[in-house]
C-alpha cells in the first residue's frame, strides 16, 4: 500500500507507475506544485526528516533538491504562504537554478547550484 505518491502515466494502466515512493509505506508525501524546468520538474513534498521541501526528478530518478528551511523544519509554502515558480530564462537541469520564492513580505530569489 502506498500514500500520496509521485506516479507518471501515458493514460493507461499498463502504462503507469510509481516515480518515488518519497515515504515509504502508506504514508503520503504529498507532492505538490510541480514546476516544468526544461525536461525535468521540481515540486514540494514532505518528509518526517526534512518537512516540506523542494525535491526535483525527470521522471525517473527524484531526490531533494534544497533543504530551504534545514532539518524537519518546513521551507515549503504550506509552511509560509509562498509560491515558487522559475525564473525566466532557465532552459537546463541541473545547471545552476534560480527560483523567486514568494512570501506575504515580498518575494526573495533562492539560487540553487
Amino acid at each position: 500500500a502506498y500514500g500520496g505518491e509521485l506516479w507518471h502515466s501515458n493514460g493507461t494502466s499498463l502504462g503507469t507507475s510509481m516515480v518515488a515512493n518519497i515515504v515509504a509505506g502508506a504514508n503520503s508525501s504529498f507532492p505538490f506544485q510541480m514546476t516544468p524546468v526544461g525536461s525535468r520538474w521540481v515540486f514540494f513534498s514532505a518528509t518526517t526528516a526534512v518537512g516540506e521541501e523542494l525535491w526535483r526528478t525527470d521522471g525517473t530518478t527524484t531526490g531533494l533538491f534544497t533543504d530551504i528551511a534545514v532539518g524537519s523544519t518546513s521551507g515549503g509554502p504550506r509552511a509560509n504562504g509562498s509560491s515558487l515558480a522559475p525564473v525566466s530564462g532557465l532552459d537546463d537541469f541541473p545547471a545552476p537554478l534560480v527560483f523567486e520564492h514568494v512570501v506575504a513580505a515580498g518575494a526573495h530569489v533562492i539560487a540553487i547550484a
